[in-house]
């Protein structure tokens, strides 16, 4: 249970830095104009997401305390090799943005990622169904992206 923590710790600490991160990329981007929303609309929700997820968890777990190291296991090096794979698999977007489109290519990242997390067929499925619905909605709708 301690070593769980501790890896709630560091995945909550990268997802803190992330959104820092994010939120730092994202002051380049022009405002709205007419007053739709700008371009960082979307980039800046998402990095106030993860900073505060990731604050709340960093919380959490510095309340409950006793952390100890960590070890690697087999079940720890297979993790690191799912988020290898998904990793990896960030590199190809720009390739696939031009190709497969936004709503295609968030489908199909959604899906990998379920995947690697061992998520049943059915649960997969739904997850691409319900990724390109909302992406669809949120882009392509309500802020006009083409």
């Amino acid at each position: 249970m301690q070593q769980e923590r501790a890896w709630e710790a560091i995945v909550a600490l990268i997802a803190v830095l992330l959104g820092l991160f994010v939120w730092y990329l994202s002051g380049d981007i022009p405002p709205g104009q007419g007053g739709a929303p700008s371009p960082a609309f979307f980039p800046r929700t998402l990095a106030g997401i993860l900073v505060l997820g990731g604050s709340a968890l960093l919380i959490s777990v510095w309340r409950q305390g006793g952390l100890k190291p960590l070890g690697m296991s087999g079940a720890d090096l297979g993790s690191l090799w799912r988020l290898g794979i998904l990793w990896g698999a960030l590199w190809f977007t720009p390739w696939l943005l031009p190709r497969l489109g936004l709503v295609l290519t968030a489908v199909l990242y959604g899906m990998l990622a379920a995947t690697l997390l061992g998520a049943r067929r059915s649960e997969v499925l739904l997850l691409g169904l319900v990724v390109g619905v909302l992406v669809h909605l949120v882009f392509a709708e309500l802020l006009k992206v083409r």
